[in-house]
C-alpha cells in the first residue's frame, strides 16, 4: 500500500489530473499512462516548433528591444549630438509653449530677408525659415504632453535635461515602430527567419541609435520610408493579382509627402517611385502621377507658408545647398548680404567629386554598419523566386540611385550621421536581401550542417553589434560637449539673476545662441529670452562678424 502511494504520488506530480484509481485494471493504467505522455510531448513539439515558441520568440526580442532601448536612453545618451538635432528641438519647444514655428536661433540671413520681404523684423517671436516642420511638430506634442519636462532642473550627477532625453525617447519609439514594420515587410517578401534575422541585425547596430539619441529626424524617416515601402510591396502584389491600385498608391503618396514635410532631400527618392510606378503600373490611366500629386499637394503647405512669411517658396533653406561652395552652410547664414560670386562651377565640381569618392567609400558605415546589408548589390545577381520579391528589389535599387544621385549633389558634410544623410533609410530594406542572398551561397554549397549555419549567423552578428558593445564600455565624456567642431564655437556665459542658474550657451559664428543648448536642448534660461531680442542679435552679430575667432 506505501509503494501505490508513492507512485501515486509521483505520478500526480509529472502528469496533474492523471489521477489512476487502484481499482484500474493494468491495461487501463497503461492506456492512462500513455495518454500523459502524449500530452508531454504535445507540450516539447508546441515549444518547439508551434505557436508558444513563436509567442516566447516575440516576448524575448521585445524584451531586448526594450532593454536596449532604456539602456541607451539612461546610460548612453548625454545630450543631442547633432546641431541640427538641437536646433529642431528648440523650435519644438516653442511650438510647445505656443509661439508657433518661431526660432531662438536667429541667423542674420534670415533677419535681412525678413527686413527686404516685409519690411520690419519682428519684435516677438521670430519665425523659422529654415527648418521642415514635421519633425518639430511631432516633437512638440511630445512635449505638450510631457510640460513638465520643460521646467525641470539640472540636478545630482546628471548632465541631461529631460527635454532632451522626451526628444530622443520620441526618435527611439519611431526607431521601434520602424523595426515592428520592417519586420512584416521582410515576412511578406520572405520568411520568418529572414524576417527574425534582419530584427535583430538592425537592433544591433549602433548606427541606428545614435541617429536615435542625435535629435535628427532621420528615425522619423525610417518609420514613413518603412511604411511607404510597405504600401508599396501591397501594390506590386495587387499589380501582379489583378486588383486595384489606386487606393494602394495614393496611401503611397501620403507617406512620400510626409517623408516630404520632413526633409526634402527625399523627393529624390519620390522621384524614383513615380519613375518606377510609370514603368510598372503601366495603363490607360496614368497611375503613376497619383503618388507623385498627392507627395508634391503636401509638400507645397510647407512652400505655401514660407510664401506667407517671407514671399519666398523656401525661406533661407536653399542656401544649405551652398555648403562648401567657399563657406560652411553656417557661414551662408551668417552672412547679410550673400556674395554669389564666390559660387562657381569648379567649387561645384570639387564637392561632388568629394562626395562621390566619400560616399561610396563608406557605404557599409552609411547604411547602418549592418555587415549583410552592402550584399544587396550583389543580390542583384540573383534572381528571387518570388515575383513580388524580385520586382521590389529593382524598385529598392532605383530608389537608393535617385538618393545617391541627390546626396552627392546636395552633400552629408562627410560625416557619418548628418541631416543630409539617408542612406540609412535603406539599410533594413538592404539587410533583407543581403541575409537572404546569404543563404542562398550557403545553400549552394551543400553544406548540412546546423551548427556551421548557426555559428555563421552568430560571428555576422556579433561583428554588427561590436561597436554597440564598444559605446557601453567606461571612458565616455558624460557630456555632448561640442556638438560641432569647437573651432566654431565661442562659449558665454549667462547668470541669471533671477534664479541664480548659471546658464552655458554657444555663440556659433553669427551669434547663433541656442536658448536650447545649456547642455540641453529644451531647457529654460531665465532671462535669456530677453537677451536675445532681435537688436541685441544684431549687434552682437556685428561686434563677433569682424572676431577672426568666429570663422
Amino acid at each position: 500500500m506505501a509503494d501505490y502511494k508513492v507512485g501515486h504520488a509521483a505520478n500526480e506530480a509529472l502528469f496533474p489530473g492523471s489521477r489512476i484509481s487502484p481499482n484500474q485494471t493494468t491495461a487501463e493504467r497503461l492506456m492512462e499512462m500513455g495518454s500523459s505522455e502524449t500530452d508531454l510531448q504535445g507540450i516539447i513539439h508546441s515549444l518547439e516548433q508551434g505557436r508558444l515558441a513563436l509567442v516566447i520568440q516575440a516576448m524575448l526580442l521585445w524584451a531586448s528591444v526594450i532593454a536596449l532601448a532604456l539602456a541607451y536612453l539612461l546610460i548612453q545618451f548625454r545630450g543631442l549630438s547633432s546641431l541640427t538635432g538641437i536646433d529642431q528641438a528648440q523650435e519644438a519647444r516653442e511650438l510647445a509653449r505656443g509661439n508657433g514655428f518661431s526660432t531662438k536661433n536667429i541667423r542674420p540671413l534670415a533677419l535681412q530677408q525678413l527686413q527686404r520681404s516685409i519690411g520690419k523684423i519682428p519684435a516677438g517671436n521670430f519665425p523659422d525659415t529654415f527648418n521642415p516642420p514635421l519633425n518639430p511638430l511631432i516633437n512638440s506634442l511630445a512635449l505638450r504632453c510631457f510640460p513638465g519636462e520643460l521646467t525641470k532642473k539640472i540636478t545630482g550627477g546628471s548632465y541631461v535635461f529631460a527635454g532632451d532625453r522626451l526628444v530622443a525617447g520620441v526618435s527611439v519609439l519611431f526607431f521601434i515602430a520602424a523595426l515592428a514594420v520592417n519586420y512584416f515587410l521582410a515576412l511578406r517578401l520572405f520568411d520568418r527567419r529572414i524576417a527574425l534575422l534582419s530584427a535583430t541585425f538592425v537592433l544591433l547596430a549602433d548606427q541606428f541609435w545614435q541617429f536615435s539619441l542625435s535629435g535628427l529626424p532621420q528615425m522619423l524617416l525610417l518609420f514613413l520610408f518603412s511604411c511607404a515601402a510597405w504600401v508599396l510591396a501591397i501594390a506590386i502584389r495587387a499589380r501582379r493579382e489583378g486588383r486595384g491600385t489606386i487606393g494602394s498608391l495614393a496611401m503611397l503618396g501620403f507617406f512620400l509627402g510626409l517623408m516630404a514635410l520632413t526633409h526634402p532631400l527625399t523627393l529624390w527618392i519620390s522621384a524614383a517611385v513615380g519613375a518606377f510606378c510609370a514603368f510598372y503600373f503601366r495603363g490607360w490611366i496614368p497611375r503613376f502621377l497619383v503618388p507623385i500629386i498627392i507627395c508634391l499637394a503636401m509638400f507645397s503647405v510647407w512652400v505655401v507658408c514660407d510664401l506667407k512669411v517671407t514671399r519666398t517658396p523656401f525661406g533661407i533653406s536653399p542656401f544649405a545647398c551652398l555648403d562648401g561652395l567657399s563657406l560652411i552652410e553656417n557661414g551662408w547664414m551668417r552672412e547679410l548680404e550673400p556674395d554669389y560670386s564666390r559660387v562657381s562651377l569648379s567649387a561645384f565640381s570639387k564637392r561632388v567629386q568629394g562626395d562621390f569618392s566619400y560616399q561610396l567609400g563608406s557605404l557599409y558605415t552609411l547604411l547602418g554598419e549592418v555587415v549583410v546589408a552592402p550584399l544587396f548589390f550583389i543580390s542583384l545577381l540573383h534572381r528571387f523566386k518570388r515575383d513580388e520579391t524580385e520586382i521590389f528589389k529593382w524598385a529598392l535599387l532605383l530608389m537608393w540611385l535617385f538618393t545617391f544621385a541627390g546626396s552627392v549633389l546636395m552633400g552629408i558634410n562627410r560625416q557619418n550621421i548628418s541631416a543630409n544623410q539617408i542612406y540609412i533609410l535603406f539599410g533594413p530594406l538592404m539587410t533583407f536581401y543581403g541575409l537572404a542572398y546569404v543563404f542562398v551561397c550557403w545553400k549552394r554549397l551543400q553544406i548540412h550542417s546546423a551548427i556551421l549555419r548557426n555559428l555563421l549567423m552568430t560571428l555576422l552578428l556579433v561583428v554588427t553589434g561590436l561597436p554597440t558593445l564598444f559605446g557601453f564600455l567606461p571612458g565616455n565624456s558624460p557630456i555632448q560637449f561640442p556638438p560641432v567642431s569647437a573651432s566654431i564655437h565661442a562659449i558665454i556665459y549667462v547668470l541669471d539673476k533671477a534664479e541664480r542658474n548659471y546658464c552655458l550657451g554657444y555663440a556659433v559664428g553669427r551669434c547663433l545662441v541656442f536658448r536650447s543648448q545649456i547642455f540641453m536642448a529644451t531647457g529654460q534660461v531665465g532671462n535669456l529670452d530677453r537677451i536675445l531680442q532681435p537688436a541685441h542679435v544684431g549687434r552682437s552679430h556685428r561686434r563677433h562678424l569682424s572676431n577672426p575667432g568666429f570663422s
